[in-house]
């Protein structure tokens, strides 16, 4: 199998001193022109496209690059990995694009400080994990009151005094690579006079040696206790303290490779924060794509892998998108939370179609299975064009409860969700918890929305979810239209038809709507 490189690609009149800078993986290629191949067989443009084999390509742009004036190559340029020197003059409009597009601004006389910069950062991978809830163990010698609130988090409390009190440690010790940064973020949330401290101690990934203790305490936590990246690999070990008196929740414990600035999980990623609570977080990545409507969201669906779903399959379609995850809980909380942090999430989405100069109707929501609940959830927000779903889910409420005789301990998720969200299992917050959606699907305005639906005839987890949201909508909107396709089988079967039918959905109403076609 050919190596697999991370390509720093510049066009202009002179090369970058970059030999012996990038170390294995990355490939520097530089032309003075951008017409030829810059690899054999590889231009950089096919059809006035960006050529698919360096679409993770870091591209340079200083100011003798032949693009600086030409609109049409630098919308094709891919997003967010774009690096501007900065003293290169732009036009408004080339100004415009590069910020839609989420160009950097660096300097480029220090070559090594830019490819310090270019591996430190812009790898292409998602290096992110999220410790199993088990694998957090409370200190031996702790001796205070301690409670379990299902897998959402565990509560201290008490007087621990005025000394650092060691409440827990991970008991796994996490191995980073050479030139790997790490943030270890703490989902916390602290009352009273109560402090809490997570440490990280390195140790040497040769000889085991203790090389540092680095800290982070309050508000510091939310960002994370970040390991600068070393020239040898390094093992990491998580512990927390307290002191002073009052109580502190611990949720759970996100290790993550840094980018140093330049996003989140992907560079461009940014962070959605619900600041009620322990300030957990939803995700969210824009690409530009080729800047014409519509603007497609896609939320990611149940997974414990902590990761950006959908990359490529979106990235494919050309079109302006976003991916939005939520890595709360072991696979996440269906995207709710606080009114402050729904609002936040919302105005994020809303952000992007003002950048890019678009309206609500040119406007799509998508999502498989957690994924739709979001798209219907906000859809109502947002009043899209369309809406396209596989595998509804939309009683939260009712798939806790199924959790007891339909599925019995495979979707403990969805216990932790309704603890974390209604603070209850009784009946009265399963029912709670079904009605939150129901009163914001019926503010949203769905005259204009086209809606379609994949579901399944014998779903397991909320078998009443397309019936019911297909009779509200019919009966506020005679003449809505709905696509739909029914599949035999229980909410986890069938999911390779399911997922041709979205996207066969989704190439439709681009072709048919905005006149494009997916791929």
């Amino acid at each position: 199998m050919a190596q697999r490189y991370v390509d720093v690609i510049q066009v202009g009149k002179q090369a970058l001193p970059f030999a012996g800078l990038l170390p294995d993986g990355y490939r520097y290629l530089w032309a003075a022109v951008d017409t030829g191949d810059i690899i054999p067989k590889q231009p950089l443009f096919k059809k006035d496209r960006w050529n698919p084999t360096f679409r993770d390509a870091v591209v340079l742009i200083d100011a003798t690059c032949p693009w600086l004036a030409d609109v049409a190559k630098l919308t094709a340029l891919p997003a967010n990995r774009i690096i501007v020197e900065n003293s290169v003059q732009l036009s408004d409009t080339a100004q415009h694009i590069l910020e839609l597009k989420g160009a950097h601004r660096m300097d480029f006389a220090d070559a090594d400080a830019l490819a310090n910069t270019i591996y430190g950062s812009f790898y292409s991978d998602q290096n992110t994990y999220k410790i199993d809830f088990s694998e957090f163990v409370v200190d031996p010698a702790y001796d205070g009151p301690v409670r379990q609130v299902g897998e959402a988090y565990r509560e201290f409390s008490g007087d621990f005094g005025p000394d650092w009190v060691r409440i827990g440690s991970v008991n796994q010790v996490m191995w980073v690579g050479v030139n790997a940064g790490q943030d270890v973020v703490v989902e916390n949330a602290t009352s009273g006079d109560l402090e809490l401290m997570g440490k990280v101690q390195t140790f040497d990934g040769i000889n085991s040696d203790l090389n540092d203790i680095l800290t982070a305490t309050g508000e510091d936590l939310y960002d994370g206790v970040h390991v600068l990246q070393m020239y040898n690999p390094r093992g990491l070990q998580l512990h927390l303290y307290v002191r002073g008196r009052g109580t502190a929740q611990i949720g759970d414990i996100h290790w993550r490779r840094t980018r140093s600035g330049y996003g989140e999980t992907l560079v461009g990623g940014e962070k959605v924060v619900d600041p009620v609570g322990m300030k957990q977080e939803v995700q969210v990545y824009f690409d530009a794509g080729d800047l014409k409507p519509p603007l497609c969201v896609y939320f990611a669906g149940y997974q414990t892998a902590e990761k950006f779903e959908g990359f490529g399959m979106m990235r494919r379609m050309g079109t302006p998108f976003m991916l939005i995850m939520d890595p709360r809980l072991e696979g996440g909380s269906f995207y709710m939370g606080s009114q402050v942090f729904e609002d936040r999430l919302t105005a994020a989405i809303q952000h992007r179609l003002d950048e890019l100069g678009f309206t609500n109707d040119q406007l799509i929501l998508s999502g498989i299975s957690m994924g739709t609940f979001a798209s219907l959830y906000y859809g109502a927000r947002l009043n899209p064009h369309g809406i396209i779903v596989g595998k509804p889910l939309v009683h939260l409420g009712t798939i806790a409860q199924n959790n007891r005789i339909k599925r019995p301990n495979e979707f403990g998720t969805s216990l932790d969700m309704l603890l974390l969200l209604q603070g209850g299992t009784s009946h009265a917050d399963i029912k709670a918890l079904n009605d939150r959606f129901w009163k914001q699907f019926r503010q949203g305005h769905f005259a204009n929305t086209t809606f379609a639906f994949a579901y399944m005839f014998d779903d397991d987890y909320d078998q009443d979810a397309f019936p019911s949201v297909q009779a509200d909508l019919k009966n506020r909107y005679p003449t809505v239209r709905i696509w739909q396709k029914g599949f035999v089988g229980r909410h986890n079967d069938e999911t390779a038809g399911v997922v041709n039918w979205f996207l066969g959905r989704y190439s439709h109403m681009l072709a048919q709507d905005f006149g494009r076609e997916a791929g």
